[in-house]
């Protein structure tokens, strides 16, 4: 079982040796991608300086990427997935097309909502509804990987409409079938692949719990999982590794309802520990396996098959301000979280990256616990706990030693435009860096159906000075005698002028009728498509505010692939691009 699951959620695939998964939350969030995905949202090559002229028009169309599709995905959720404390992180935004290729085998979509009166499962906000229907477009460059759903989160138990929710539904056969055919009306409309419950936490009474969660949530994840397997849909739930909230989770029987647990072994300590009696004012680390070891010995004492359990991992670190700076070790006094970083704005946080820049800023040294399998620096009156590939070789070791499969990462979001997070990760984890398929061509020439050199039934974006891989065409831009092609991304100050991206389909398909949509004179642009589109891509040219839209016409007849007959006359001519972005 091979999973890499982005929390979003994401499951790492194709394990050397030992086969892993990664589980990635996606947050909503905007990240530069690799060097030659464009920021379109197929994600393509970019930058041929010669296109394509349609002289005849296409005589029909159809784009069929709508695929079984978290962090934050349904395209991407403006919410964030929160495990375990009562304040939201501050995510970077991510497109669905800024999505490091390859390096997730799942997304899990953080969060859609329930309705505390109604009982039915939406996207909730329309950004999260707008992101939802852009998701499908990874599957055009990746279509192997698997999108799914979360529904809850920390602040969803908060005080607030929702605190009884999961409670009020679990608990009445009526409420049940009504959040479960929305459910289902909702993951059929926009792909998604499965769905992750993120109750925190049933029974508990600080988390507004009831008694009766121990029994009611057995009950109602047995028939969530029956009409997921209807359905065809995977399920997933989230557990904790405190045993003060695992001891209301019914593990045995929950077992065989669903795909996998995902653990949360982080945020097991942070600056809410210092009001807490039990806990204190004390230095702490946020993830070491000494404590997920204790969670991970309760589900092994249960005999739960380490198969179906798929540990977290954080990109960030938790911090502390320290009573006496010159006392940082663990058990040292603290007065409040850490001072917010740069990127992360968050009092007792740290994105992986902003600590990195500290470290080297100030010429710390880090101190390892090989015990714990985590890391601590401390300057001035500040302390912080985090993980890198070091501890994260540790924590994958102990992992696999106990048979362990899959890993999850929060949040896909927080790691760097270099991807040094997942890439470390996925290196610790014995997985090689993924090729990113070779779309180059070597001479400026029409583009005629050769051997293909990708899977023939995917539509991609070309990289920068790139043009179309052979067997691909330019897909034209209808009404205009020019190819969709994108400049913006392939603009930044220090390099103005790198080409453009293309958007290219297979020679041996029809071609689909696309065209951009969404551009207003005012610059505040309105990205959307048009009844029986689909979304493809996305530019920033001519836009102050949002983006413009790549649209192309979709058919359900068509899985996965992008079609449309052509004329015969259709043919490829020279031209120049002048077409220049905005600053």
């Amino acid at each position: 079982m091979n999973r890499n699951v982005a929390v979003l959620s994401y499951v790492l695939k194709d394990a050397v040796a030992v086969p892993v998964s990664v589980v990635m939350v996606l947050t909503i969030a905007v990240m530069d991608v690799r060097a030659h995905v464009t920021s379109s949202l197929s994600v393509i090559p970019a930058g041929l300086p010669a296109s394509i002229v349609r002289k005849t028009r296409v005589r029909s169309t159809s784009v069929a990427a709508r695929v079984d599709s978290a962090a934050s995905l349904k395209s991407f959720v403006s919410t964030t997935r929160w495990s375990g404390h009562p304040a939201p992180l501050t995510p970077k935004k991510m497109m669905p097309e800024e999505i490091p290729y390859g390096q997730y085998t799942h997304i899990v979509f953080s969060f859609a909502t329930i309705n505390p009166s109604t009982f039915k499962a939406s996207a909730g906000h329309p950004q999260s509804e707008y992101m939802m229907s852009r998701i499908d477009s990874i599957k055009i460059i990746q279509a192997d990987i698997k999108i799914w759903v979360a529904l809850g989160g920390w602040s969803f138990n908060n005080l607030g409409p929702t605190q009884t929710t999961f409670s009020d539904i679990a608990s009445s056969a009526a409420n049940t079938n009504i959040f479960l055919g929305s459910l289902v009306q909702m993951m059929n409309e926009y792909g998604f692949d499965g769905v992750d419950i993120d109750w925190e936490y049933p029974a508990a009474e600080d988390r507004n719990g009831r008694p009766e969660d121990y029994k009611d949530i057995v009950t109602f994840m047995t028939k969530l999982n029956l009409r997921m397997k209807d359905t065809k849909k995977g399920i997933s739930m989230v557990l904790p590794t405190s045993y003060r909230y695992l001891q209301n989770f019914d593990i045995k029987a929950l077992e065989s309802q669903v795909d996998w647990f995902n653990i949360l072994s982080y945020d097991e300590h942070g600056s809410w520990d210092i009001d807490n009696e039990s806990t204190g004012p004390w230095v702490n680390s946020h993830t070491n396996m000494t404590d997920i070891q204790s969670a991970l010995d309760l589900l092994w004492r249960n005999d739960i098959d380490p198969r179906k359990v798929t540990m977290g991992m954080a990109f960030y670190g938790r911090s502390f301000t320290l009573t006496d700076p010159a006392c940082s070790a663990l058990g040292c006094r603290v007065s409040s979280g850490g001072n917010p970083g740069e990127t992360s704005r968050m009092v007792g946080m740290l994105f992986h990256t902003e600590i990195q820049e500290i470290i080297a800023e100030k010429n710390l040294t880090s101190v390892l616990d090989r015990v714990g399998a985590v890391k601590t620096v401390s300057w001035d009156n500040q302390w912080v706990s985090f993980d890198d590939a070091e501890t994260w070789r540790l924590k994958a070791g102990i992992a696999r030693s106990q048979c362990i499969e899959g890993f999850m990462v929060w949040a896909m979001s927080q790691d760097d435009k270099e991807r040094t997070n997942i890439i470390g990760l996925n290196l610790a984890l014995g997985r090689k860096e993924p090729a990113f398929p070779n779309f180059t061509i070597i001479e400026e020439q029409p583009v005629v159906a050769r051997p293909m050199v990708v899977a023939p039934e995917l539509c991609r974006w070309s990289g920068c000075y790139e043009g179309c891989p052979s067997g691909f065409k330019a897909v034209p831009r209808d009404g205009y005698d020019e190819v969709m092609m994108d400049a913006t991304v392939c603009h930044d100050e220090s390099a103005p002028n790198r080409g453009v991206s293309i958007f290219c389909c297979p020679s041996e398909h029809m071609i689909p009728n696309c065209t951009w949509r969404g551009h207003k004179n005012s610059g505040k642009c309105s990205p959307s498509c048009n009844s029986g589109e689909i979304e493809v891509g996305s530019r920033r040219l001519g836009c102050k505010k949002n983006h413009q839209s790549a649209c192309c016409t979709w058919s359900p007849m068509w899985d996965r692939t992008f079609a449309a007959t052509v004329d015969d006359d259709y043919e490829v001519k020279p031209m120049s691009f002048n077409q220049l972005p905005l600053a």
